[in-house]
């Protein structure tokens, strides 16, 4: 067992991301039936919706599971105040300083998982006392850093920076990747895209349509000037890239997107005009099984993919 199985007392060393809109109570419980950890998505729930939630996943399993929750949202605080009371032990953050709830969530007895997009913020990671980061390359889908540093890269260099494990993100949908990923330093994946197209995600039958339709030219990033967003091409990205091009500013885009963009798509299926946002890897992605034969699969295959490069080495 590796230290990110033993740290989130999983069976299998894969993270189900907490994906807005996506990872609700019911994908959630589905990832830790499978053996993997399950995340609650703050961004999508208020600090009471979170609270049902998190009894919600407790009624359909025994499993591990946490929340998910950038730190800029105003409601932070209020979601990961209602977690603590609920009694869960593991919190993965983003957006903003780690130094922030480390200690208090550490002494609550929970552990703390940092998202970054470079090895010097993984550094900066573990000065602040998380116990390990999620290394999220340029390939994955939402948000992504400016730095836009590719998966391959950030990987080895965040591995070689700290000490502490590191979780691989951005471009992960089945045991090749994984194997990648742990061949680079990881020791541990994060998967969102994949499990959009599960079974039990409960977004917009059009959406999880369109993601299985495009290949791994179908995402485009907007907004890189000053907030780089990953998505499925469509009306939507096409105008904000054409914005770009005409030299309109930030605030006038901003203007255009409004708000509610990725909720109209995933629970509306606006396919056009909302934002669908997921990783260059839905490319990869052709099915829609449960959850549990994904990581059945991904398991499964890994040995087959490892024993195929030893086999490989001309030593």
């Amino acid at each position: 067992m590796n230290r990110i199985c033993e740290l989130l007392k999983i069976k299998h060393p894969i993270i189900c991301a907490g994906m807005v809109w996506w990872s609700t109570a019911k994908l959630c419980a589905a990832a830790a039936e499978a053996g993997i950890l399950g995340l609650l998505a703050g961004g999508s729930h208020t600090a009471e919706e979170m609270g049902r939630a998190i009894d919600q996943v407790r009624a359909q399993t025994k499993g591990a599971f946490g929340v998910n929750i950038p730190l800029l949202y105003s409601h932070a605080d209020g979601i990961i105040n209602v977690a603590l009371e609920k009694g869960v032990k593991v919190f993965f953050t983003s957006a903003g300083s780690p130094k922030v709830w480390t200690k208090r969530l550490h002494d609550a007895g929970a552990v703390v998982v940092h998202v970054v997009p470079t090895a010097k913020l993984a550094k900066k990671c573990e000065d602040a006392g998380v116990d390990a980061v999620v290394a999220e390359g340029m390939e994955g889908g939402g948000h992504i850093s400016s730095d836009e540093v590719a998966s391959v890269v950030l990987w080895p260099a965040a591995a070689d920076a700290v000490k502490i494990p590191i979780i691989a993100a951005g471009g992960i949908a089945d045991a090749r990747a994984m194997a990648a990923a742990f061949a680079l330093g990881a020791e541990a994946v994060q998967i969102g895209t994949r499990f959009i197209a599960c079974a039990e995600s409960e977004g917009a039958a059009a959406y999880v349509d369109r993601l299985l339709s495009i290949d791994e030219t179908g995402t485009a990033v907007t907004g890189r000037s000053f907030e780089g967003v990953r998505g499925i091409r469509n009306k939507l990205t096409d105008a904000i890239i054409e914005m770009e091009r005409a030299g309109k500013s930030k605030d006038e885009i901003l203007a255009f997107i409004g708000g509610g963009r990725s909720r109209a798509a995933t629970l509306d299926g606006d396919v056009e005009w909302g934002s669908m946002q997921c990783g260059q890897v839905a490319g990869l992605v052709h099915d829609r099984p449960p959850l549990a034969e994904i990581v059945r699969r991904i398991v499964d295959d890994y040995r087959r993919v490892v024993d195929r490069v030893a086999r490989m080495n001309p030593a």
